[in-house]
């Protein structure tokens, strides 16, 4: 396996263990609730952040970052082990 890859795969892991906090940190809850006090909260920079992020990157949070391509490429490595 390329280094590259084993890097992504490595960050992929990480960030499937982190993705409950980091879920409950993006919430559209936090950043209506910081909006109806007149505040930036730090859930709504965060969202900012990875929006414009994305369209300059492409799909590099999806490939890179993304807690749902964890569970994806733990599905297809699973798929390609044949059942004896």
């Amino acid at each position: 396996m390329k280094n590259r890859q084993k890097i992504r795969k490595g960050l992929i892991l990480v960030t499937f263990f982190l993705f409950p906090a980091v879920y409950y940190y993006l919430s559209p809850v936090l950043i209506i609730q910081a909006a109806s006090e007149g505040k930036i909260g730090g859930s709504f920079i965060a969202f900012i952040l990875l929006f414009i992020s994305s369209l300059f990157l492409g799909r590099a949070y999806c490939w890179w970052i993304c807690p749902a391509a964890g569970c994806m490429e733990a599905m297809f490595a699973a798929r390609d082990k044949k059942v004896t």
